[in-house]
């Protein structure tokens, strides 16, 4: 599988640590990590070469649904790619989350064929 790069988002150590090693399995280039929604966007707006990022929905700060919106909102991030990765996914977080142009959702704990699949959604596979 070709490299992407890619940015993780977790308020937690652990499942960004796991993400990141199953990120890196596949061969993809964790090239960001944060750890709320005001750090990821932050992070991103001062670059324009991440392909995915994979973002959890409740986290201090800024949730992962507030930090979606102000990325797709915003000229230098809105084109990147973000899978909602969550434990506690409600009917009312995945709603706002498509309405703002979610790519995709992945559930906790990481399943490496569903993070697979999602890989090759995105690059076009």
């Amino acid at each position: 599988m070709n490299s992407l790069r890619v940015a993780v988002c977790d308020d937690s150590m652990l499942v960004r640590k796991k993400l990141r090693a199953s990120l890196e399995e596949l061969g993809m280039n964790v090239v960001i990590e944060a750890s709320d929604g005001s750090d990821i966007v932050e992070k991103l707006k001062g670059t324009n070469d991440i392909d995915v990022l994979f973002l959890d929905i409740v986290m201090p700060n800024k949730t992962g649904i507030e930090a979606l919106e102000e990325l797709k909102n915003d000229e230098r991030t809105k084109d990147i790619n973000v899978v909602m990765v969550t434990s506690v996914g409600t009917s009312k977080h995945v709603k706002e989350a498509v309405k703002l142009g979610v790519f995709d959702f992945m559930q906790k704990p990481v399943d490496v064929n569903v993070l697979k699949t999602i890989l090759q959604r995105v690059k076009g596979e």
